[in-house]
């Protein structure tokens, strides 16, 4: 649902595919699984956020 929405709030409004990838290692806020990573998410999630707020418009 958020990929329907996101391309037009983004510079070009380019079309977004999301994809769900089972079995996949990580997530920012998967924090039930065994493959989560408290520090890895702590350092990746401000800059994920810093792109978003950089790059979307509206």
């Amino acid at each position: 649902m958020i990929a329907h929405h996101l391309g037009k709030y983004l510079p070009g409004k380019p079309a977004v595919i999301v994809q769900h990838m089972p079995g996949a290692a990580y997530a920012f806020a998967n924090t039930g699984s065994a493959n989560y990573r408290r520090l890895a998410a702590a350092l990746a999630w401000p800059k994920a956020t810093e792109f978003f707020s950089r790059h979307l418009v509206g």
